[in-house]
């Protein structure tokens, strides 16, 4: 019954890959019809740079940023950074105040821009600052904590009341401008409550302007800041790319000053990705293909029409590819647009061996239609441990919880497997259709055999084998001095956004020139109950803002804490002074004013206000924000202003240092904050440093269960193939000599590990072991047929060729990638070409001398 069972499938098989030879015109029109609807599938597919299409969905800190970035408006802001010219001698703020007005009026006046903006404003928000005027003020008890309340109940005694008066009567007394000063503060207030709640006030702005003024002119009068908020949030890339561009237009129309613009924020950041999602696969894509054909006019006659030939299937393959993600997923995020190059140069290996094969029966004899027929026959086994062998890699990749690598590995998977499958079915049938050539042809179209070099290289077998062993050793050394770290990792955190960047040059640009905090992240707040936030906002605050937190560089923290008193203490500032308590203090007050020679007619507003403060009965509370939606927005979810009672919160957490440039910088202080949020229920601390921080320690964490997985994979599938422990450790050698090598060649180059470059590990896990595999399967051969030692060695020789294009065609392939934007991209076209080039080393350094000298001796 086996035998019967084997033979079924042989005739199955034979039947299933000699069919478009036998039906030529049917098979390509078959091929065309469902290029067609791969086609239409795949034009649905667009760039995605939104934080749920590139880190783990399981992730806490992503999941929060993407909350936030989704749901809260204060994400959605555009920043227009308008500054003098360099050779502009000396600070203007009216020229650049002036050019505010004219955008401001032109945006509102723009109806397309009008449609996509809820705001434009280049001075402090008029809101912002009435909130704390008249809901922080007046109800400035409330925000006080014990230490507070305990210093304001000792300054309203009386001693400390003329104390304080008679030290601002002896301040106005100073001579020179600074007395105007201390006069305005002493009209404002004579008792320096404000002192108190100084931190609150301060948080108005993380931004210093220029004189302290409203206008958002930089300290040192040369750059204007206008905040531009959008109507949709930054993950719709056609909607940040349309108001860039529309407030760009409107910009560049009011300009009449020669000012220099930048466009920073989350709009302009995104816009950034999506233009570089697609000009990286263009570029990537047409640079593959532009080497490749470039390989091809090296090492063959009919470059041109023999690389159609090559390249159709093989692009086919990659649209059945794309076309099948697209019924699965429709975002293609900045790694997985690169793929369309990278399996360009290793689908064409598929091609390349067909080809080799194919010529090598022309040159021998046979006609189009049997050389086609051999060729299916006889390299599709081949093929397919290429194919399975490289897929393992990609699969691997896959059970990575990093929603991006999934993505790749699965567009991978898909687009290789198209591929493989065009050229099988389709390759003889186009070489056959193609061959206008007579029967016997005088010579192949291969330019260059290899047959000169397995004659040098078998010659002196001895010498390249101890020369490939040398080789190992010099490189196990380095690797054996790195202590276990191969490649350090990246410290410049940069590399995994597109360059050149004028958004985040200009984001950093905004810090620089107005004094923000180099650094910031979010920490998520969830809670049951409005009051419980704000509790909750309080209990992160007081951990923040501790010793610990602060001597690891956290400057300070804007968040509920900021704008809204304690429930807590709520009770306790109601149960305070009594109406003949604070009609004491107030008595207290102007008879001190009166001592000092002031008029107390003069402080009566602030005589009522102290009154006020010292009565108050009700403290402020998330309804009381909400009414100033420009200062809710900045902490509160757009949800809150639809009704919807509030449960979520940001705060920002400020430091002194960079999180952006700086590893070691970021490291610790989101060790720091992880620390200081130990045990705070509804807490979590996100941006995109963070997500950035957690997914290179999934990477690094799963990257050895994903090397093992392909490698344990790739040795089942060659025990099943070989079934043969000494052929299958034969073809590996190559492949363990490539990687070796790599690293040691990747550490002395200097290059470094990032989130990226990583999965060149597994994929070259997978790439490297098809060389072994084709000559190892060939070789196996003569054993079956009981072919001589000539035959064999014959045999080597287009299979060496083969070996050596397929090689050079993936390396092509990922080095195609150095025409991308991104840095990460780049260093992994060059870290998996380095491993396939050492691989082919190892191929003709080790296996083809091994090979010669079995041949010898047999």
């Amino acid at each position: 019954m086996s035998g019967r069972r084997t033979g079924t499938q042989l005739v199955f098989w034979s039947g299933l890959l000699l069919w478009p030879i036998a039906h030529p015109g049917i098979a390509v029109s078959m091929a065309c019809a469902v290029a067609a609807l791969a086609g239409l599938s795949a034009i649905r597919i667009r760039p995605n740079a939104s934080i749920e299409a590139m880190f783990a969905r399981d992730n806490p800190s992503a999941a929060a940023l993407a909350r936030v970035l989704n749901d809260f408006p204060a994400a959605d802001q555009l920043l227009l950074l308008a500054s003098l010219p360099d050779d502009t001698p000396v600070a203007d703020p009216q020229r650049l105040a002036a050019f505010g007005q004219r955008f401001v009026d032109a945006a509102r006046r723009d109806p397309d821009l009008g449609q996509l903006t809820d705001g434009v404003f280049y001075r402090v928000d008029p809101e912002m600052r009435g909130y704390f005027e008249k809901v922080v003020g007046p109800a400035a008890i409330f925000y006080l904590d014990e230490a507070q309340y305990e210093a304001a109940t000792v300054r309203l005694t009386p001693d400390e009341i003329r104390r304080q008066i008679a030290q601002g009567k002896a301040l106005l007394a100073i001579p020179g401008p600074a007395a105007q000063g201390f006069a305005k503060l002493m009209r404002q207030d004579p008792l320096g409550l404000h002192e108190l709640i100084a931190d609150r006030l301060a948080g108005q702005t993380p931004l210093r302007t220029y004189d302290n003024g409203d206008v958002l002119v930089s300290p040192d009068g040369r750059s204007l800041l206008v905040r531009i908020l959008g109507k949709q949030p930054p993950n719709d890339l056609d909607f940040c790319k349309a108001l860039t561009e529309g407030v760009a237009r409107v910009a560049q129309g009011v300009n009449r000053d020669g000012l220099r613009l930048e466009y920073a924020g989350s709009y302009a950041i995104a816009a950034t990705s999506a233009r570089s999602i697609r000009r990286d696969m263009i570029a990537s894509v047409i640079g593959s293909i532009a080497l490749l054909q470039v390989l091809f006019l090296l090492a063959y006659r009919s470059p041109f029409k023999l690389f159609a030939m090559s390249f159709g299937p093989v692009a086919l393959g990659i649209l059945l590819g794309f076309g099948a993600y697209g019924l699965i997923s429709t975002g293609l995020t900045p790694l997985t647009g690169v793929l369309g190059a990278i399996l360009a140069g290793m689908g064409i290996d598929y091609s390349i061996q067909y080809i080799s094969y194919y010529e090598g029966r022309r040159v021998a004899g046979d006609s189009r239609r049997r050389a086609a027929e051999r060729s299916a026959m006889e390299m599709s086994p081949a093929v397919l441990a290429a194919w399975a062998t490289s897929v393992i890699g990609f699969l691997a990749i896959g059970w990575s919880h990093v929603k991006a690598l999934r993505d790749f590995a699965v567009l991978g998977t898909l687009g290789l497997t198209g591929a493989f499958l065009c050229a099988v079915l389709l390759l003889p049938t186009v070489l056959m259709m193609t061959d206008g050539r007579p029967t016997p042809i005088a010579r192949g179209r291969i330019r260059f055999g290899a047959a000169g070099l397995v004659k040098a290289l078998g010659s002196r077998s001895m010498i390249w084998l101890g020369l490939a062993v040398l080789a190992m050793v010099a490189a196990a050394g380095v690797v054996a001095r790195s202590n276990g770290d191969v490649l350090p990792s990246e410290s410049d955190l940069t590399v995994m956004h597109p360059r050149p960047n004028a958004a985040i040059e200009a984001q950093s640009h905004v810090s620089e020139r107005f004094g923000a905090a180099p650094g910031s992240l979010a920490v998520y707040l969830h809670a049951d109950s409005p009051d419980r936030l704000v509790e909750l906002a309080y209990d992160l605050e007081r951990r923040l803002k501790s010793k610990a937190g602060r001597s690891t560089g956290i400057t300070g923290t804007y968040g509920l804490a900021t704008l809204l008193p304690d429930p807590r203490l709520v009770p306790a500032r109601r149960a305070g002074p009594s109406e003949a308590q604070a009609d004491r203090v107030v008595a207290d007050f102007r008879s001190a004013l009166a001592d000092n020679g002031f008029a107390p007619e003069a402080f009566s507003d602030y005589a009522k206000f102290l009154h006020l403060l010292l009565t108050r009965e009700s403290a402020p509370t998330i309804g009381d924000l909400l009414s100033y939606r420009r200062m809710a927005e900045t902490v509160l979810p757009a949800a809150a202003f639809r009704g919807v009672t509030p449960n979520e919160a940001i705060t920002l957490v400020f430091f002194s240092r960079s999180l952006d440039r700086d590893r070691g910088a970021r490291d610790e202080m989101i060790a720091a904050v992880r620390e200081a949020l130990q045990g705070l229920d509804g807490a979590t601390i996100t941006g995109l440093g963070v997500v950035s921080y957690d997914t290179e320690q999934t990477v690094r964490r799963e990257l050895p269960r994903l090397i093992l997985a392909a490698v344990a994979i790739v040795a089942i599938y060659l025990a099943l193939h070989f079934r043969s422990l000494a052929a299958a450790l034969l073809s590996l050698l190559p492949a363990v000599f490539g990687m070796l090598v790599a690293a040691a060649a990747l550490r002395l180059a200097g290059q470094k590990l990032n989130m990226v470059n990583l999965v060149a590990v597994p994929l070259l896990i997978g790439i490297d072991v098809d060389y072994g595999i084709f000559l190892v399967t060939l070789a196996r051969v003569r054993r079956v047929r009981h072919e001589t030692t000539e035959e064999l060695a014959t045999r080597i020789d287009p299979v060496c060729h083969a070996v050596i294009m397929c090689a050079v065609a993936t390396m092509l392939g990922y080095l195609s990638l150095i025409w991308t934007s991104v840095p990460a991209e780049r260093s992994l076209g060059i870290a998996a070409a380095t491993g396939v080039g050492a691989c082919l080393a190892g191929v003709l350094f080790l296996l083809v001398p091994v090979f010669s000298r079995r041949c010898l001796k047999t």
